[in-house]
């Protein structure tokens, strides 16, 4: 944990606690009404951005996961171990059987049984079974090799938390793309409606950014100038008005 950036382990902290931004903790904080999760439309809670079963969702579960088989073969972990809980974080993901553990890495499939016990959220969070490192020790040491179970632990739960960051940094571009797509639906029906509100005035005297351009060429451009022309409208629009109205005070 100490190795950590503060950034990430105030994320893990927040997330493990589940005081994170999920619909659950937003309706509960009074920010939302409801609690959709914005991958796939169930009930958000802190474990659902990583359960959560959206097409893409999965696709992105199953490269981290791949990075993080790479990482443990880096280690020295035996396939099978490797097999085994990248199998087992695979079917957890999808709601799928949990798969057949073999028996020729000693304590492997008391580590994946007592790890099921804990929970697949557990592992994600760094509670990993002791198991784990017991086997790893005793792997090690029949290969002859000076590499330790607990360095190997740190190291898988740094990855893990690998996995389980890049399922909130997808929800999070899922959310934030759905809220530009509303912003820019947003912006273009008030270009609409501000050339509407323009063409009922003489052209002579209406605010001079409705002669300079047209509609068609505003909504031909790109977004950020499209709302750079809306705001900049409608702020002359409004002083057209204050001044239309100041000029019928004088004449009354």
């Amino acid at each position: 944990m100490r190795r950590m950036t503060f950034p990430r382990r105030k994320w893990l902290t927040k997330h493990v606690s589940a005081n994170c931004g999920v619909g659950e903790t937003l309706v509960q904080w009074g920010v939302l009404i409801d609690a959709d999760c914005p991958r796939c439309g169930e009930e958000e809670d802190a474990t659902h951005v990583w359960s959560c079963k959206q097409p893409e969702a999965v696709e992105r579960w199953n490269s981290a996961v791949e990075d993080l088989a790479e990482e443990m073969k880096k280690q020295g972990t035996p396939l099978e171990v490797t097999e085994a809980s990248c199998a087992s974080l695979v079917a957890w993901k999808t709601g799928s059987p949990m798969p057949t553990i073999p028996r020729r890495i000693q304590g492997l499939a008391d580590a994946v049984e007592e790890q099921t016990k804990l929970g697949w959220p557990k592992f994600l969070e760094g509670c990993i079974s002791k198991k784990w490192r017991r086997m790893m020790d005793h792997y090690y040491i029949r290969r002859g090799s000076m590499r330790s179970g607990k360095l190997w632990a740190i190291k898988l739960v740094h990855k893990l938390w690998d996995v389980a960051m890049d399922q909130w940094k997808h929800r999070n571009s899922v959310l934030h793309e759905t809220d530009h797509k509303l912003l820019t639906q947003k912006t273009d029906e008030g270009i609409k409606n501000i050339w509407e509100e323009a063409n009922a005035i003489t052209r002579t005297i209406r605010p001079r950014c409705f002669n300079t351009t047209t509609r068609e060429d505003v909504e031909a451009q790109e977004f950020c100038k499209r709302k750079t022309w809306l705001n900049h409208a409608q702020n002359m629009l409004q002083r057209y008005e204050r001044k239309k109205e100041q000029q019928q005070e004088q004449q009354g």
